[in-house]
């Protein structure tokens, strides 16, 4: 019977993993950040079949990799030597005791400190992991402080009104707002400063009154934001709710 799993090398492409899995009825190519190029098949699939099918992806697969490795260049990866700050707390890592085998995490009102076992690796996924959870919990506490409040402000000063709120991790938008005027915000807004922070509320503040980005939302917007709507939307731009 053949191995579960083996890994071939393609001149053109480098390494390529293949792994028999249960309940897979095809074979499929997927490449993953820092993982490179999968081949799933079924168990009853030849390697020397699925060696062909490569073989007649291969400029596909280039073209994906290309791609890909601009992606690994975007995600953050922590080490010793990492300045990273949220808001109002510092990103450090220490070393635990030799007899210490658990990664732990303490966020104080300052500091959000990573405690690692020695001889492990700070860029081993695992700490990584940890380290993204540790950052988005500080992210989540600096939201509820600041923006249940904000929002207040802003409504109360342009005379808006809404029915609720509630703070998420939210990716795939800054904000949103229902048909029933409850205000969905991102706990990512913590990485903007505050003018933008302010101009993503005051967005959802105006779906209050217009449910669309038609002139009238725009011509409202520009009214709330000095007549700087279009430019704060462009800035919006450099920032991204998927930062690791």
């Amino acid at each position: 019977m053949d191995k579960l799993s083996r890994t071939m090398s393609f001149p053109s492409i480098g390494d390529v993993f293949f792994v028999k899995k249960k309940g897979v009825r095809r074979v499929s190519i997927v490449l993953k950040p820092f993982k490179g190029v999968v081949v799933s098949m079924p168990y009853s699939f030849k390697y020397e079949d699925a060696e062909r099918f490569v073989a007649q992806k291969l400029e596909w697969i280039a073209m994906a990799k290309s791609k890909m490795a601009k992606l690994e260049t975007r995600k953050t990866i922590f080490d010793e030597t990492s300045q990273f700050k949220t808001r109002t707390r510092e990103l450090t890592f220490v070393r635990s005791a030799a007899s210490e085998s658990t990664i732990a995490v303490r966020i104080s009102k300052t500091e959000i400190r990573v405690t690692v076992p020695e001889g492990v690796e700070i860029e081993r996924e695992e700490v990584q992991g940890v380290t993204v959870k540790a950052i988005e919990k500080a992210w989540t506490l600096e939201a509820k402080e600041l923006l249940p409040q904000r929002v207040a402000q802003l409504a109360s000063t342009y005379g808006l009104s809404y029915a609720g709120l509630s703070l998420k991790k939210i990716k795939s938008r800054w904000g949103s707002c229902s048909f029933q005027n409850n205000i969905n915000l991102s706990i990512y807004l913590m990485q903007l400063p505050d003018y933008l922070i302010d101009y993503v509320i005051l967005h959802e503040l105006c779906h209050t009154i217009e449910k669309n980005h038609g002139p009238k939302f725009w011509a409202l917007l520009d009214k709330y934001t000095g007549f700087k709507a279009k430019q704060l939307a462009k800035e919006m731009k450099k920032y991204s709710t998927r930062y690791f």
